[in-house]
């Protein structure tokens, strides 16, 4: 139904417009009926559904982090700690090293990300190089044609 496999022995419901296919057939049927039974037209497309999606789960997170900020907010407060205003410089030396945090991956940053590989992978990897500071030496190749078609990149390893 809908080109998906239904799965056994479940109902399903099945509204006007639905298209079917059985087995192994290459013949498409579609449902007619009246019109109070077919399904509501999305009032956006797809990708605009994503982008709300993704929006949504956005604000969620900011409006948590929010929160548990304020919650750190009043529980230094309560303890008073914001009274310790006055210079410290190199007094505590070992407090004052931080630890390094990975940063976090949003899911959209790394779509942005794998869809700027699969556009220009060469001068992904240029970048990628001169970001971490290394010299570029890799070759770079296309094999193979349509379906097959593949980017093979050999890195020369050099140490020092």
């Amino acid at each position: 139904m809908n080109k998906k496999r239904l799965p056994p022995k479940q109902y399903i419901r099945t509204r006007v417009g639905f298209i079917f296919q059985f087995g192994e057939s290459t013949r498409i049927y579609n449902l007619t009926g009246p019109q109070d039974d077919a399904e509501a037209e999305w009032d956006c497309s797809p990708t605009e559904m994503k982008l709300r999606k993704h929006k949504k789960e956005l604000e969620a997170k900011l409006r948590a982090a929010a929160a548990q900020e304020m919650i750190e907010d009043e529980k230094r407060d309560a303890k008073g700690e914001d009274e310790e205003d006055g210079c410290g410089w190199g007094m505590n030396y070992g407090e004052d090293a931080k630890t390094f945090t990975a940063p976090e991956h949003d899911a959209h940053l790394m779509e942005d990300r794998e869809a700027y590989y699969n556009q220009d992978p060469k001068k992904a990897l240029q970048k990628f190089f001169e970001r971490e500071g290394f010299d570029m030496n890799f070759e770079f190749s296309e094999q193979g044609q349509g379906h097959t078609h593949k980017w093979v990149c050999s890195i020369e390893w050099v140490f020092g």
